[in-house]
Formats: structure tokens, C-alpha cells, sequence
């Protein structure tokens, strides 16, 4: 195996239980200020990634992506991903069930941006469309983290009806962002938004 081979076979595999995310909480808020240089991995669940402030670079199918403040990003479980060269970082990590995206979504789902930051993006990341992402202005992340904050006091209370407080907030929270990707001016954003487009039709 080569020196890029082993880099990028992940080291270790977080389970549901490694972050205490059960079936009961699928949701869970973990702040990384600083986030740390993090080895290659692979969980159990997804998770989508807001950095705050910043550089870095996430590595992820062989390529190093440049990130910084505003960056949104889906990481789906089984994809290996880390942390490297790292300036400041700091970000936001919700790690989420992916059935959550099965629950009845409405028109959400026509929209090509939920395709493109749930589906596509994720699976494609760092294979082609590695300049495609969504980045939010400072405005749009302060919105995005204030349903941050909301998810986190539900989640800390844990008053009645809190989990379904708590996943309303995330919905809420993905379907800004869904907007915004719809809207990105990016060439690579605008490619994988069509093909947001197309799967929002089906």
C-alpha cells in the first residue's frame, strides 16, 4: 500500500455509541473551537459541518478541499474524511440520522439545493465536483446559527416534546441553506443544483 493509499484508508470508525447519539436522540450538536487536526474516519451517521471561522483543508477522496468561514457541508457516514493544515478552526458538527431525510418533507424536496447539500455534494465531494460547495454570507450563518443554539437548548432541557423540537429546528435549519444552494452562483454549484433539479422532479 502507498504512502496516499494509507492516508486515506480510514484509521477508525465512529459508532452511534462512540458519540452517544441513540436511535431515541437522533440528533446531536458537537462544537469543535478549535477543531484539531483529526484522522482519517468514517462513522455510523451523517453529519453536516458549518465552519465558523478559520482555514483548513478536509481531506476526502484522495484531494485536499480548502475550507473556511461560512463553508457548509454534508458528510455521509461511510465516506472517509479528516482534518489537515489547520489555521484557527473552528467549526460546528450536527450529527444527524440520516432517516430524519425520510420523515415527510413536503416541497422541500423540489427544491435542487436539498438534492445538491443532502445528496449529491456529499457523494461527489472531492470527485469532480471538488470546487462545489455551499458558503453562506456572515448574515446566512448567523441565521443558520441561531438554529444551532435552539436544536442545542431543546437537546439540553429536554423538555416534553423536546426530540421533535429539536429535529423541527434542523429541518429548518437544512432547508435555508437548500434555498442558498439553489441560488449559488458558482459554475460547479449551478451544474450539481441541476441535478438537484432533475432528482426534485422525480
Amino acid at each position: 500500500m502507498s504512502a496516499d493509499e494509507q492516508r486515506e484508508h480510514p484509521e477508525f470508525n465512529l459508532d452511534h455509541e462512540d458519540v452517544r447519539l441513540t436511535p431515541g436522540d437522533p440528533l446531536m450538536i458537537i462544537r469543535r473551537e478549535p477543531q484539531i487536526p483529526y484522522p482519517m474516519h468514517t462513522h455510523s451517521f451523517a453529519e453536516l459541518v458549518i465552519i465558523l471561522s478559520g482555514t483548513g483543508h478536509h481531506r476526502v477522496a484522495g484531494q485536499q478541499l480548502p475550507i473556511a468561514a461560512g463553508d457548509v457541508f454534508v458528510i455521509q457516514g461511510t465516506r472517509a474524511h479528516g482534518y489537515e493544515h489547520l489555521s484557527d478552526l473552528h467549526l460546528v458538527n450536527v450529527l444527524f440520522d440520516p432517516a430524519l431525510l425520510e420523515s415527510p418533507l413536503y416541497d422541500l424536496t423540489r427544491l435542487p439545493g436539498f438534492h445538491a447539500l443532502f445528496s449529491l455534494e456529499p457523494k461527489w465531494r472531492g470527485e469532480g465536483e471538488s470546487a462545489s460547495h455551499l458558503s453562506l454570507d456572515s448574515k446566512r450563518l448567523d441565521t443558520v446559527m441561531g438554529l444551532v443554539e435552539r436544536i442545542e437548548d431543546e437537546l439540553r432541557d429536554g423538555e416534553g416534546g423536546y426530540r421533535f423540537m429539536a429535529q423541527v429546528h434542523f429541518l429548518r435549519m437544512g432547508g435555508g441553506p437548500s434555498r442558498g444552494y439553489s441560488r449559488a452562483p458558482h459554475t460547479g454549484d449551478r451544474r450539481l443544483c441541476r441535478s438537484g433539479a432533475a432528482l426534485g422532479q422525480l
